[in-house]
Protein backbone atom coordinates (compact mmCIF):
# COMPACT_ATOMS: atom_id res chain seq x y z
CA UNK A 1 0.00 0.00 0.00
CA UNK A 2 2.75 2.39 0.70
CA UNK A 3 4.68 1.85 -2.05
CA UNK A 4 1.54 2.30 -4.20
CA UNK A 5 0.84 5.51 -2.96
CA UNK A 6 4.21 7.30 -3.40
CA UNK A 7 4.40 5.96 -6.47
CA UNK A 8 1.03 7.43 -7.47
CA UNK A 9 2.12 10.63 -5.70
CA UNK A 10 5.50 10.67 -8.04
CA UNK A 11 3.59 9.76 -11.66
CA UNK A 12 1.61 13.22 -11.11
CA UNK A 13 4.88 15.04 -12.09
CA UNK A 14 4.87 14.03 -15.70
CA UNK A 15 6.47 11.30 -17.48
CA UNK A 16 10.12 12.01 -16.57
CA UNK A 17 9.55 11.50 -13.13
CA UNK A 18 7.69 8.26 -13.74
CA UNK A 19 10.88 6.94 -15.25
CA UNK A 20 12.99 8.07 -11.61
CA UNK A 21 9.97 6.36 -9.25
CA UNK A 22 11.98 3.26 -9.93
CA UNK A 23 14.79 3.72 -8.43
CA UNK A 24 15.86 2.90 -4.46
CA UNK A 25 13.96 5.10 -1.64
CA UNK A 26 16.67 6.95 0.71
CA UNK A 27 16.39 4.11 3.45
CA UNK A 28 17.29 1.44 1.15
CA UNK A 29 20.05 3.38 -0.45
CA UNK A 30 23.65 3.59 0.41
CA UNK A 31 25.42 6.91 1.26
CA UNK A 32 27.79 6.18 -0.46
CA UNK A 33 25.90 6.69 -3.39
CA UNK A 34 24.58 10.20 -3.32
CA UNK A 35 21.40 11.52 -3.38
CA UNK A 36 20.58 12.58 -7.32
CA UNK A 37 18.98 9.61 -7.91
CA UNK A 38 17.54 8.36 -5.36
CA UNK A 39 13.63 8.83 -5.46
CA UNK A 40 11.84 11.50 -3.31
CA UNK A 41 9.27 10.28 -1.09
CA UNK A 42 7.53 12.73 0.91
CA UNK A 43 7.70 11.19 4.09
CA UNK A 44 11.33 10.64 4.19
CA UNK A 45 13.54 13.35 6.59
CA UNK A 46 16.67 12.49 4.38
CA UNK A 47 14.81 14.41 1.21
CA UNK A 48 15.88 17.70 3.41
CA UNK A 49 19.16 19.21 2.86
CA UNK A 50 21.39 19.29 5.51
CA UNK A 51 20.66 16.62 7.58
CA UNK A 52 21.59 13.64 5.19
CA UNK A 53 24.96 11.72 4.66
CA UNK A 54 23.95 11.46 0.86
CA UNK A 55 23.75 14.76 0.22
CA UNK A 56 27.29 15.42 1.09
CA UNK A 57 28.36 12.20 -0.21
CA UNK A 58 26.61 13.20 -4.09
CA UNK A 59 28.50 16.17 -3.84
CA UNK A 60 32.22 14.89 -2.86
CA UNK A 61 31.99 12.43 -5.44
CA UNK A 62 30.74 15.08 -8.08
CA UNK A 63 33.85 17.35 -6.93
CA UNK A 64 36.39 14.20 -7.10
CA UNK A 65 35.48 13.85 -10.66
CA UNK A 66 35.68 17.08 -11.47
CA UNK A 67 39.08 17.18 -9.84
CA UNK A 68 40.06 14.25 -11.87
CA UNK A 69 38.67 15.54 -15.19
CA UNK A 70 41.04 19.18 -14.73
CA UNK A 71 43.86 17.03 -14.49
CA UNK A 72 43.72 15.76 -17.44
CA UNK A 73 45.12 17.86 -20.89
CA UNK A 74 42.76 20.13 -22.28
CA UNK A 75 43.09 18.33 -25.68
CA UNK A 76 41.70 14.90 -24.05
CA UNK A 77 39.22 16.76 -22.92
CA UNK A 78 38.19 19.26 -25.96
CA UNK A 79 38.40 15.87 -27.63
CA UNK A 80 35.13 13.90 -26.07
CA UNK A 81 36.66 12.35 -22.44
CA UNK A 82 33.06 12.84 -20.86
CA UNK A 83 30.08 11.59 -23.39
CA UNK A 84 26.34 11.09 -22.84
CA UNK A 85 26.39 7.45 -21.94
CA UNK A 86 28.51 8.37 -18.76
CA UNK A 87 26.18 9.19 -16.20
CA UNK A 88 28.52 10.83 -14.11
CA UNK A 89 29.55 13.10 -16.85
CA UNK A 90 26.35 14.47 -16.91
CA UNK A 91 26.22 14.94 -13.34
CA UNK A 92 29.46 16.98 -14.01
CA UNK A 93 28.50 18.86 -16.95
CA UNK A 94 24.92 19.78 -15.93
CA UNK A 95 24.02 18.06 -18.90
CA UNK A 96 21.50 16.17 -16.19
CA UNK A 97 19.45 19.88 -16.36
CA UNK A 98 18.78 20.02 -20.22
CA UNK A 99 16.85 16.53 -19.83
CA UNK A 100 14.06 18.99 -18.27
CA UNK A 101 14.71 21.97 -20.60
CA UNK A 102 17.17 22.21 -23.25
CA UNK A 103 17.81 25.95 -24.95
CA UNK A 104 20.39 27.13 -27.22
CA UNK A 105 21.90 28.62 -24.86
CA UNK A 106 22.58 26.28 -21.82
CA UNK A 107 23.08 24.05 -24.13
CA UNK A 108 26.27 26.04 -24.77
CA UNK A 109 27.46 26.03 -21.34
CA UNK A 110 26.85 22.11 -20.87
CA UNK A 111 29.71 22.50 -24.25
CA UNK A 112 31.77 24.55 -22.06
CA UNK A 113 31.56 22.60 -18.86
CA UNK A 114 32.38 19.79 -21.01
CA UNK A 115 35.75 21.20 -21.82
CA UNK A 116 36.47 22.69 -18.28
CA UNK A 117 33.86 21.32 -15.80
CA UNK A 118 35.79 23.10 -12.97
CA UNK A 119 34.90 26.41 -15.01
CA UNK A 120 32.26 27.83 -12.08
CA UNK A 121 30.98 30.85 -13.54
CA UNK A 122 29.25 28.98 -16.33
CA UNK A 123 27.83 26.01 -14.04
CA UNK A 124 26.26 29.07 -12.04
CA UNK A 125 25.38 30.91 -14.98
CA UNK A 126 23.43 27.72 -16.00
CA UNK A 127 21.85 26.97 -12.70
CA UNK A 128 20.60 30.88 -12.72
CA UNK A 129 18.94 30.40 -16.14
CA UNK A 130 16.66 28.43 -14.46
CA UNK A 131 15.46 30.61 -12.46
CA UNK A 132 14.34 33.29 -15.00
CA UNK A 133 12.71 30.43 -16.49
CA UNK A 134 8.72 31.03 -15.78
CA UNK A 135 8.18 26.80 -15.74
CA UNK A 136 6.66 24.80 -13.15
CA UNK A 137 9.30 22.58 -13.16
CA UNK A 138 9.25 18.88 -11.04
CA UNK A 139 10.66 18.78 -7.36
CA UNK A 140 13.98 16.05 -9.24
CA UNK A 141 14.88 19.19 -11.33
CA UNK A 142 14.84 22.04 -7.74
CA UNK A 143 17.27 19.08 -6.72
CA UNK A 144 19.12 19.03 -9.59
CA UNK A 145 19.71 22.55 -9.66
CA UNK A 146 20.35 22.66 -6.24
CA UNK A 147 23.62 20.15 -6.56
CA UNK A 148 24.79 21.91 -9.40
CA UNK A 149 24.94 25.20 -7.24
CA UNK A 150 26.35 23.67 -4.49
CA UNK A 151 28.79 21.53 -6.90
CA UNK A 152 30.12 25.19 -8.24
CA UNK A 153 30.64 26.59 -4.55
CA UNK A 154 32.78 23.51 -3.10
CA UNK A 155 35.97 24.83 -4.78
CA UNK A 156 38.47 27.41 -2.98
CA UNK A 157 36.78 30.84 -3.82
CA UNK A 158 33.34 32.08 -3.07
CA UNK A 159 31.61 34.93 -4.20
CA UNK A 160 28.58 36.90 -3.13
CA UNK A 161 26.49 36.31 -6.51
CA UNK A 162 27.55 32.73 -6.64
CA UNK A 163 26.77 31.71 -3.24
CA UNK A 164 23.33 34.00 -3.98
CA UNK A 165 22.17 31.84 -6.59
CA UNK A 166 22.96 28.53 -4.28
CA UNK A 167 20.58 29.90 -1.78
CA UNK A 168 18.22 30.56 -4.23
CA UNK A 169 18.47 27.22 -5.26
CA UNK A 170 18.36 25.77 -1.51
CA UNK A 171 15.29 28.28 -1.32
CA UNK A 172 13.45 26.50 -4.24
CA UNK A 173 14.09 23.41 -3.94
CA UNK A 174 12.74 23.98 0.23
CA UNK A 175 9.81 25.19 -1.30
CA UNK A 176 9.06 22.93 -4.06
CA UNK A 177 9.44 20.35 -1.73
CA UNK A 178 7.12 21.32 0.87
CA UNK A 179 4.18 22.41 -2.05
CA UNK A 180 4.65 18.50 -2.80
CA UNK A 181 4.43 17.84 0.75
CA UNK A 182 1.25 19.77 1.11
CA UNK A 183 -0.09 18.07 -1.96
CA UNK A 184 1.14 14.53 -1.01
CA UNK A 185 -0.85 15.22 2.41
CA UNK A 186 -4.14 16.28 1.00
CA UNK A 187 -4.22 13.01 -1.17
CA UNK A 188 -3.04 10.81 1.95
CA UNK A 189 -6.13 12.28 3.53
CA UNK A 190 -8.32 11.54 0.54
CA UNK A 191 -7.50 8.29 0.88
CA UNK A 192 -8.02 8.12 4.62
CA UNK A 193 -11.54 9.11 4.52
CA UNK A 194 -12.42 6.83 1.73
CA UNK A 195 -11.84 3.83 3.78
CA UNK A 196 -14.11 2.24 5.97
CA UNK A 197 -14.08 0.66 9.73
CA UNK A 198 -13.93 -2.48 8.53
CA UNK A 199 -11.30 -4.73 10.39
CA UNK A 200 -9.28 -5.93 7.33
CA UNK A 201 -8.93 -2.03 6.57
CA UNK A 202 -7.74 -1.11 10.13
CA UNK A 203 -3.87 -1.97 8.67
CA UNK A 204 -4.45 -0.36 6.05
CA UNK A 205 -5.78 3.26 8.01
CA UNK A 206 -2.74 2.78 10.42
CA UNK A 207 -0.41 3.19 7.65
CA UNK A 208 -1.76 6.15 6.00
CA UNK A 209 -1.84 8.05 9.26
CA UNK A 210 1.88 7.13 10.15
CA UNK A 211 2.76 8.67 6.24
CA UNK A 212 1.06 11.44 7.33
CA UNK A 213 2.22 11.91 10.68
CA UNK A 214 5.93 11.79 8.54
CA UNK A 215 4.87 14.48 6.01
CA UNK A 216 3.43 16.91 8.84
CA UNK A 217 6.95 16.20 9.86
CA UNK A 218 8.46 17.16 6.88
CA UNK A 219 6.98 19.59 6.40
CA UNK A 220 7.29 21.38 9.84
CA UNK A 221 11.26 21.05 9.36
CA UNK A 222 11.02 22.63 6.41
CA UNK A 223 9.07 25.84 7.59
CA UNK A 224 11.37 25.79 10.14
CA UNK A 225 14.07 26.01 8.52
CA UNK A 226 12.88 28.39 5.45
CA UNK A 227 11.70 30.81 8.97
CA UNK A 228 15.55 30.55 10.07
CA UNK A 229 17.51 30.99 6.26
CA UNK A 230 15.23 33.75 5.62
CA UNK A 231 17.45 35.63 8.02
CA UNK A 232 20.04 36.15 5.17
CA UNK A 233 17.81 37.75 3.20
CA UNK A 234 17.56 40.47 5.77
CA UNK A 235 21.29 40.57 6.41
CA UNK A 236 21.98 40.88 2.56
CA UNK A 237 24.76 43.76 1.95
CA UNK A 238 25.15 45.59 -1.51
CA UNK A 239 27.90 44.99 -3.72
CA UNK A 240 30.28 42.08 -5.13
CA UNK A 241 32.56 40.62 -2.44
CA UNK A 242 34.76 37.61 -3.19
CA UNK A 243 37.36 35.97 -0.75
CA UNK A 244 39.69 32.60 -1.08
CA UNK A 245 41.96 30.63 -0.23
CA UNK A 246 44.73 31.59 -1.91
CA UNK A 247 44.05 35.39 -1.34
CA UNK A 248 44.03 34.79 2.46
CA UNK A 249 47.68 33.00 1.90
CA UNK A 250 49.03 35.86 0.23
CA UNK A 251 47.74 38.43 2.23
CA UNK A 252 49.35 36.90 5.64
CA UNK A 253 53.09 36.87 3.30
CA UNK A 254 52.81 40.75 3.74
CA UNK A 255 55.03 42.97 6.23
CA UNK A 256 52.89 43.44 9.27
CA UNK A 257 54.64 46.49 10.11
CA UNK A 258 52.37 49.22 9.01
CA UNK A 259 49.52 50.92 9.33
CA UNK A 260 48.17 49.91 5.57
CA UNK A 261 48.52 46.26 6.56
CA UNK A 262 45.78 46.79 9.67
CA UNK A 263 43.70 48.43 7.30
CA UNK A 264 43.88 45.71 4.53
CA UNK A 265 43.27 43.01 7.30
CA UNK A 266 40.49 44.81 8.26
CA UNK A 267 38.93 44.83 4.40
CA UNK A 268 40.07 40.90 4.57
CA UNK A 269 38.01 40.62 7.66
CA UNK A 270 34.89 42.50 6.21
CA UNK A 271 34.70 40.15 3.67
CA UNK A 272 35.11 36.89 5.37
CA UNK A 273 32.35 38.45 7.82
CA UNK A 274 30.11 38.91 4.41
CA UNK A 275 30.72 35.51 3.01
CA UNK A 276 30.49 33.36 5.84
CA UNK A 277 26.87 35.65 6.75
CA UNK A 278 25.76 33.76 3.81
CA UNK A 279 27.43 30.33 3.85
CA UNK A 280 26.02 29.92 7.79
CA UNK A 281 22.54 29.74 6.04
CA UNK A 282 23.62 27.11 3.65
CA UNK A 283 24.16 23.58 5.96
CA UNK A 284 25.69 21.97 3.10
CA UNK A 285 28.37 24.37 2.67
CA UNK A 286 29.45 24.47 6.48
CA UNK A 287 32.72 22.24 6.44
CA UNK A 288 33.99 24.56 3.20
CA UNK A 289 33.21 27.84 5.52
CA UNK A 290 35.10 25.51 8.53
CA UNK A 291 38.00 25.21 5.76
CA UNK A 292 38.16 29.06 5.17
CA UNK A 293 38.29 29.71 8.55
CA UNK A 294 40.70 27.20 9.50
CA UNK A 295 42.65 28.36 7.10
CA UNK A 296 42.03 32.16 8.35
CA UNK A 297 42.65 31.36 12.34
CA UNK A 298 46.17 29.35 11.38
CA UNK A 299 47.68 32.40 10.09
CA UNK A 300 45.74 34.87 12.04
CA UNK A 301 46.09 33.35 15.92
CA UNK A 302 45.72 35.99 18.17
CA UNK A 303 42.72 37.92 16.46
CA UNK A 304 39.38 36.75 17.93
CA UNK A 305 37.32 37.74 14.83
CA UNK A 306 38.28 33.88 13.48
CA UNK A 307 37.17 32.30 16.15
CA UNK A 308 33.98 34.20 16.92
CA UNK A 309 32.92 33.51 13.31
CA UNK A 310 33.39 29.88 13.44
CA UNK A 311 31.40 30.38 16.64
CA UNK A 312 28.68 31.57 14.19
CA UNK A 313 28.97 28.83 11.85
CA UNK A 314 28.29 26.18 15.27
CA UNK A 315 25.34 28.54 16.45
CA UNK A 316 23.74 27.92 13.03
CA UNK A 317 24.58 24.42 12.43
CA UNK A 318 22.80 24.10 16.20
CA UNK A 319 19.59 26.01 14.99
CA UNK A 320 19.21 23.68 12.38
CA UNK A 321 19.64 20.94 14.26
CA UNK A 322 17.33 21.63 16.77
CA UNK A 323 14.73 22.87 14.08
CA UNK A 324 15.33 19.50 12.77
CA UNK A 325 14.65 17.62 16.53
CA UNK A 326 11.71 20.82 17.12
CA UNK A 327 10.39 19.32 13.95
CA UNK A 328 9.73 15.86 14.76
CA UNK A 329 12.51 13.68 14.55
CA UNK A 330 13.61 13.23 17.67
CA UNK A 331 16.13 10.48 17.19
CA UNK A 332 19.15 9.67 19.07
CA UNK A 333 20.97 11.05 16.24
CA UNK A 334 19.45 14.38 16.03
CA UNK A 335 20.05 15.01 20.04
CA UNK A 336 23.58 13.74 19.17
CA UNK A 337 24.06 16.23 16.58
CA UNK A 338 22.57 19.06 18.53
CA UNK A 339 25.11 18.40 21.66
CA UNK A 340 28.17 18.11 19.08
CA UNK A 341 27.04 21.60 17.41
CA UNK A 342 26.78 23.44 20.95
CA UNK A 343 30.33 21.71 21.79
CA UNK A 344 31.40 23.45 18.45
CA UNK A 345 30.24 26.45 18.55
CA UNK A 346 30.55 26.60 22.33
CA UNK A 347 34.57 25.97 22.30
CA UNK A 348 34.98 28.34 19.68
CA UNK A 349 33.10 31.65 21.52
CA UNK A 350 35.29 30.56 24.52
CA UNK A 351 38.30 30.47 22.63
CA UNK A 352 37.50 33.82 20.78
CA UNK A 353 36.61 35.46 24.17
CA UNK A 354 39.95 34.64 25.40
CA UNK A 355 41.27 36.55 22.61
CA UNK A 356 39.57 39.94 23.79
CA UNK A 357 41.53 42.91 24.88
CA UNK A 358 39.94 43.99 27.86
CA UNK A 359 41.90 46.90 28.21
CA UNK A 360 39.81 48.42 25.38
CA UNK A 361 37.12 46.75 24.25
CA UNK A 362 34.76 48.00 21.29
CA UNK A 363 32.01 47.06 19.34
CA UNK A 364 32.99 44.35 17.83
CA UNK A 365 34.32 42.86 21.41
CA UNK A 366 30.61 43.37 22.46
CA UNK A 367 29.17 41.62 19.64
CA UNK A 368 31.50 38.50 20.64
CA UNK A 369 30.44 38.98 24.32
CA UNK A 370 26.49 39.05 24.12
CA UNK A 371 26.49 35.84 21.65
CA UNK A 372 29.12 34.09 23.81
CA UNK A 373 26.30 34.32 26.55
CA UNK A 374 23.13 34.27 24.15
CA UNK A 375 24.48 30.63 23.09
CA UNK A 376 24.61 29.42 26.79
CA UNK A 377 21.19 30.20 27.52
CA UNK A 378 19.79 29.36 24.22
CA UNK A 379 21.06 25.80 24.85
CA UNK A 380 20.07 25.72 28.90
CA UNK A 381 16.57 26.63 27.19
CA UNK A 382 16.51 24.33 24.90
CA UNK A 383 17.43 21.43 26.86
CA UNK A 384 15.40 21.88 29.58
CA UNK A 385 12.12 22.86 27.27
CA UNK A 386 12.80 21.09 23.80
CA UNK A 387 14.78 18.18 25.00
CA UNK A 388 13.39 17.66 28.55
CA UNK A 389 17.09 16.74 29.87
CA UNK A 390 18.60 17.86 32.92
CA UNK A 391 22.30 19.35 32.53
CA UNK A 392 25.07 18.53 35.17
CA UNK A 393 24.47 20.97 37.67
CA UNK A 394 28.02 21.66 37.91
CA UNK A 395 28.34 22.94 34.11
CA UNK A 396 25.53 24.61 34.47
CA UNK A 397 26.44 26.77 37.23
CA UNK A 398 30.08 27.16 35.30
CA UNK A 399 28.16 28.31 31.96
CA UNK A 400 26.11 30.70 33.24
CA UNK A 401 28.93 31.85 35.54
CA UNK A 402 30.94 32.74 32.19
CA UNK A 403 28.20 34.20 30.71
CA UNK A 404 27.00 36.47 33.41
CA UNK A 405 30.88 37.64 33.33
CA UNK A 406 30.83 38.68 29.96
CA UNK A 407 27.79 40.53 30.00
CA UNK A 408 29.39 42.07 32.91
CA UNK A 409 32.21 43.04 30.47
CA UNK A 410 30.01 44.02 27.86
CA UNK A 411 27.97 46.39 29.96
CA UNK A 412 29.00 49.51 28.45
CA UNK A 413 27.30 48.21 25.08
CA UNK A 414 23.74 49.25 26.85
CA UNK A 415 22.24 45.95 25.21
CA UNK A 416 22.83 43.55 28.13
CA UNK A 417 20.28 43.79 31.06
CA UNK A 418 16.91 41.90 29.05
CA UNK A 419 19.13 38.41 28.57
CA UNK A 420 21.27 38.77 31.80
CA UNK A 421 17.68 39.21 33.73
CA UNK A 422 16.50 35.73 31.98
CA UNK A 423 20.04 34.04 32.96
CA UNK A 424 19.68 35.36 36.70
CA UNK A 425 16.25 34.05 36.38
CA UNK A 426 17.89 30.60 35.27
CA UNK A 427 20.43 30.03 37.67
CA UNK A 428 18.17 31.14 40.70
CA UNK A 429 15.54 28.52 39.51
CA UNK A 430 18.61 26.02 39.55
CA UNK A 431 19.77 26.81 42.84
CA UNK A 432 15.94 26.37 44.07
Amino acid sequence: MANSSKNELSENEGPLVFKKVLVKSIDLNNPQSGISETRIDIDEIGNIPGILKHWQCDLETRKQEIQKLDSRSFVKRAIGVLNKKNAMGDRITGEELTKYFLTKKNSEWVKKLKTDPGDSLTRLQLVASFARMKHNFPVETYRTLFLQALTACSSEEFSTPGLKIVFFAQYQYYLKLFNKCKDGLDKYNEMLTGINNKKDSRDQRSSIKQQIRDVQRNMKILRLHQLYTSKQLKEDTSGDVSISFSEIRRFFKKSEDSMEFEKSRTQLVNKLITITNILRYIPLLHSKAHELLDLYIKLDQENPIGYFIKGRLGMSALTFSIYRYEGGDQSKECQQEIQENFKLAYHQYELAVGKIDTTRLDKKDFTILLEYAQLIFYFYNTSINLLEIKLPKQWTQNAFAKAKKALGMAKDSGKTEPLLEKILAAMEHEDS
